[in-house]
């Protein structure tokens, strides 16, 4: 018998799977259920179960695989800990933190793996932008180093990897701001975060092509570029031809295995968004705008995330650090980023019309934050921004618990709160 022509097999379920109206089709080599009939079945109706409470998906079919130690030590504790730290490498879920008997849905990563989980995505082309002395290449600076080493960013895991710094501006301040991350991080250096001083033309195929070299061979995971007008100098932001060398530059940058960052400014009318033709931003991946929202505050906000949800708001304090050079002399420069303190009822004073539209819509069914975000923007008349920062206020509050992932989230009532009778 063809292999074409083997009877697929059933999973432990399939009776289970009969009795509730499941029709089955042969997938994976085993009958496996595509639709529900029923009031309640349909592609429609279980799809809008799925994105409003849960599905389930029989995995019974998956073939299993088994992970053992060529030379166990006999302590299983200690085996345990070596063979997760060996998944560790390849997939990006804790497995480490795995107790007895728990399961943990993961993603197995390639070799242009996630950099800063949550923010960035993988293989990207990322744009930074706002207006001049926000705290931009602060926060670029500051992403850069902790990749660089290796360092959680605000509580964000990242996977380490070589960074190159070209910085096309502002280069005088540079030292000192590397000084003072590392002063306030209290980290030292390391040897894969390298930087271009000067300025370089991407808008020359030549000078792109050199870049995308070195970034091959020095396996450059992250490379930043500040900023984005420095290098294209003579060119025309507005122009499709040289934001088309520009794009073009970028992709041969993702081509040898980096992310890229782009550190840009707002145009005339920064409501619209950043510099630069259309072509631009429908060609990037993540568009990150930094907002000033008092003195040294800064709150990232997502304006577009192409293959990945789009994330909360991040707001940052930018920190005042002083240091000593070698010779003693004392230094300052605001270039180290805290995570700045949550939010004050004082901050968010429609933080109880907020609440009030929680309840009057999700308090028993939860919502994902895309349903509670345009709740909030239809109901209180906000932006999406301040959307985004009444739900961060309610969870940092405890009044909304986040049920699903990081970068699913899903809300409910938190504990101790009241809801309706």
């Amino acid at each position: 018998m063809s292999q074409a022509e083997t009877p697929a097999q059933r999973t432990p379920l399939y009776d289970a799977h009969l009795a509730l109206g499941g029709r089955m089709a042969p997938f994976a080599g085993y009958q496996m259920p595509i639709q529900y009939a029923g009031p309640d079945g349909g592609v429609l109706n279980e799809h809008r179960w799925t994105r409003n409470h849960a599905g389930l998906f029989d995995v019974s079919h998956m073939g299993p695989a088994f992970l053992t130690l060529r030379e166990p030590s006999g302590d299983a504790d200690a085996d345990f800990a070596r063979i997760a730290g060996y998944m560790e490498r390849l997939v990006c879920g804790d497995i480490a933190g795995l107790k007895p008997g728990q399961l943990r849905y993961t993603l197995l990563l390639n070799d242009g793996g996630g950099i800063v989980d949550d923010l960035i995505v993988a293989g990207s082309s990322v744009v930074l932008y706002s207006p001049p002395a926000v705290g931009k290449s602060f926060v670029a600076l500051d992403i850069a180093a902790c990749v660089a080493t290796g360092t959680w960013w605000h509580g964000r895991a990242v996977k380490q990897g070589p960074v190159l710094y070209v910085a096309a501006e502002g280069t005088g301040g540079l030292p000192v701001r590397v000084q003072a991350w590392k002063a306030h991080n209290r980290m030292p250096w390391v040897e894969d975060f390298d930087f271009l001083p000067g300025s370089i033309n991407l808008l020359d195929p030549a000078q792109a092509a050199t870049l995308a070299e070195l970034t091959v061979a020095k396996g450059y995971r992250l490379v930043v570029i500040d900023t984005m007008a420095r290098v294209t100098a003579g060119g025309d932001e507005n122009a499709p031809k040289d934001m088309g060398l520009l794009v073009a530059a970028v992709a041969k940058l993702q081509a040898a295995g980096a992310t890229v960052l782009l550190v840009h400014h707002p145009g005339k009318d920064a409501g619209k968004g950043m510099r630069g033709h259309s072509s631009l931003r429908g060609a990037l991946d993540t568009e990150i705008e930094a907002k000033e929202v008092g003195e040294r505050l800064v709150t990232l906000v997502c304006q577009k995330q192409k293959d990945a949800q789009e994330f909360l708001p991040v707001r940052l304090g930018l920190k005042v650090v002083t240091f000593a050079d070698e010779e003693g002399r004392a230094f300052s420069s605001s270039c180290a980023v805290d995570k700045a303190a949550r939010t004050t009822d004082e901050d968010d004073p429609r933080r109880d019309e907020a609440r009030e539209v929680f309840v009057r819509s999700f308090v028993r069914s939860g919502c994902t934050a895309a349903q509670l975000r345009d709740a909030l923007q239809e109901t209180l008349e906000v932006g999406r921004t301040k959307a985004y920062e009444l739900i961060n206020t309610l969870v940092s509050e405890g009044f909304l618990v986040n049920t699903g992932s990081d970068k699913r989230p899903f809300y409910t009532l938190g504990d101790g709160t009241e809801g309706p009778a």
